[in-house]
């Protein structure tokens, strides 16, 4: 059985958090604009992302799924094998896909450069 234990940073606020759909993890965007992934039965951070460079933004929306990242190259194929991702959203309209498995960034929607440039507020898997 899994003990619930208190996951919270230092200065006491949560921000948005959300589970996996297996219940085995929870994402949290922190105060300090970091996307911090928490394995719930030990109640350890496993995967940590601070945004840096061009996709530095106030991270504003994160939703938990399953997706298929483009691959690298110039055509645009997708992986044959699906992966749980971090969705997150940001105040400049950038959509990162995160893979917490990884600790890597799987791909970049919108931002500077294309027609989403608005905060992103909400995000969901269909």
């Amino acid at each position: 059985s899994l003990a619930l234990k208190r996951i919270t940073e230092p200065t006491g606020k949560m921000g948005r958090g959300c589970f996996d759909n297996r219940g085995e993890s929870f994402a949290q965007l922190t105060s300090d604009n970091r996307l911090k992934v928490w394995d719930i039965e030990t109640g350890s951070s496993s995967s940590e992302y601070t945004p840096e460079g061009k996709l530095a933004s106030e991270l504003t929306a994160l939703a938990w799924g399953t997706g298929s990242p483009v691959s690298a190259g110039t055509k645009k194929k997708r992986s044959k094998k699906a992966t749980e991702v971090v969705a997150v959203g940001t105040a400049r309209g950038d959509v990162l896909l995160w893979d917490a498995a990884r600790n890597e960034v799987k791909a970049t929607f919108g931002g500077e450069g294309t027609e989403q440039t608005a905060r992103v507020n909400d995000l969901c898997f269909a």
